[in-house]
């Protein structure tokens, strides 16, 4: 039962171990070696980045106690010993006493690093450290439970309350209510749900998950996967798609958009930055230019946005340590992102034009096809390859195409499921909170830190607390859309 909620005891051997947060672990340093050394760590998140001094190893001898490290568990650590002190950083080419590449540390454990006489590392696992990805099981468990008392406590209430003429009404209502509904793609409805439904459980922190999380620089987390959901809006499809084919210059503006992309911000040269440089800058590529934030194109954004559209400290800035807060939604990514909403446009435009269901699912699996494709393709089918890596900060084109790919695939899913194989699933309870998307999505920002939708308890510092944290506000807003659907209550603009 303590695997499923992350229970360490309290103190083992001296040590607090309630002093960790989430995805920390502590390690004891130890020194055999006849002459002072140096610990240096780089975390498998940083691509390029140069090794970060930690700590001063004394030789042995000197009497002097190191007190433990608190070490982050939430990526591979790789750990270098040095002989000579390199400064704050050490890069790659430097030869080092010792080397532990990939060294996978669990939560709450406690290891121990030795150096050894003649120079080479001992590492061993002092005490495990628990499993993290538990505590699915455990509030799935612990949800399913609730509502299964909720759902008994219904219908006892409803025997209890019988009346057969107003069970009669209720029917005929329903019944008149999904007659009306009939004609409503209730697809579409569950699509924007799921949208608004993940993008609450990410910001109420997603229970601490680093692949839940936006990825830091370049790859693809869940969270990133919200964002081309967004454009899929069947109402404005009528006024824009109707205003694109009279202008007819739809297509002529999409291939315009992307186009420009890779003429303009490739060829930029920035004041401190080489021509096309779109990396994060800071310690990547062994800090070879760490005041480019991020290249020609960062620049481009400070000059036209200025500083109140920077986020003041994002995931990629505390990864690479930048040393200027990283952009926001950089300039270039603007005009993605009209690309973004016209693929989504596309789609729609699928809807209006074809009838037969067989044709829309054929015509949204092959744009999938096409733009999962040459999304790869520019990506080189993996995270940091290719001419085009998937970034989210920069907005990139293989970004664009992979996320609408995953968008347009999760589409043509629930559009089958439920319009086209109607009674296999209703969508609820996303349909009706794709309903009521508006309302779900003022709020959650509104009252975000606020009671009853979040809370504390204790420290705070285990993934279960914050998974069952992040779940009870979301189906909190779920539980909202229900109720305002129930009383047939939507917001749209």
């Amino acid at each position: 039962m303590s695997l499923l909620v992350e229970y360490t005891d309290p103190r083992w051997r001296g040590l607090n171990m309630r002093a960790l947060a989430v995805d920390q672990a502590y390690m004891y340093l130890r020194s055999e070696y006849g002459e002072p050394s140096y610990l240096y760590t780089l975390s498998d998140e940083c691509y390029t980045c140069p090794y970060t001094k930690v700590k001063a190893l004394p030789a042995a001898g000197s009497g002097q106690q190191l007190e433990p490290l608190q070490l982050s568990t939430e990526y591979a650590l790789n750990f270098k010993i040095f002989q000579h002190d390199q400064g704050r950083y050490a890069h790659e080419n430097v030869s080092a006493l010792c080397w532990l590449r990939r060294t996978d540390l669990q939560e709450f454990g406690v290891y121990n690093l030795t150096l050894l006489p003649n120079g080479t590392c001992d590492f061993a696992v002092d005490k495990p450290g628990v499993p993290i990805n538990y505590a699915f099981l455990s509030v799935f468990v612990l949800v399913a439970a609730v509502l299964i008392l909720l759902k008994l406590g219904s219908c006892a209430w409803r025997c209890y309350r019988y009346d057969e003429a107003a069970a009669a009404a209720d029917s005929i209502g329903a019944a008149a209510t999904k007659a009306t509904q009939r004609k409503r793609l209730r697809s579409l409805d569950t699509f924007r749900g799921l949208s608004i439904v993940l993008m609450i459980f990410v910001n109420s922190g997603g229970g601490g998950y680093a692949w839940i999380e936006h990825a830091a620089w370049n790859g693809l987390h869940l969270a990133d996967l919200v964002f081309p959901f967004l454009p899929v809006d069947r109402r404005s499809w009528h006024r824009a798609i109707y205003r694109c084919l009279e202008l007819n210059r739809e297509r002529a503006q999409l291939l315009a958009e992307i186009s420009s992309y890779p003429g303009v911000p490739f060829n930029l040269r920035g004041p401190v930055s080489p021509r096309g440089y779109s990396h994060p800058g800071g310690k990547h590529d062994q800090g070879a230019h760490s005041n480019c934030t991020p290249g020609a194109a960062g620049y481009v954004d400070m000059q036209v946005e200025g500083n109140a559209h920077i986020y003041p400290a994002s995931h990629s800035q505390l990864c690479v340590r930048l040393p200027v807060p990283s952009i926001r939604r950089e300039s270039f990514g603007c005009l993605l992102s009209i690309v973004q909403v016209l693929l989504g446009a596309f789609a729609g435009l699928t809807l209006l034009v074809h009838t037969t269901w067989q044709t829309r699912l054929r015509r949204w699996l092959l744009l999938s096809l096409l733009l999962g494709v040459v999304g790869g393709a520019l990506c080189g089918f993996s995270r940091e390859g290719g001419v085009i890596p998937v970034n989210k900060n920069l907005w990139s084109l293989s970004f664009v195409f992979v996320t609408v790919s995953v968008a347009l695939l999760l589409l043509a899913l629930l559009y089958y499921i439920i319009d086209v194989r109607d009674g296999w699933w209703s969508g609820w309870p996303f349909s009706e909170c794709g309903m009521n998307a508006i309302i779900m999505y003022v709020g959650h920002s509104v009252l975000h830190k606020m009671l009853p939708w979040h809370w504390r308890l204790g420290p705070m510092n285990t993934h279960f607390v914050l998974l069952l944290e992040s779940t009870w506000n979301t189906l909190l807003w779920v539980g909202i859309a229900l109720y305002l659907d129930a009383h047939e209550f939507y917001y749209s603009l």
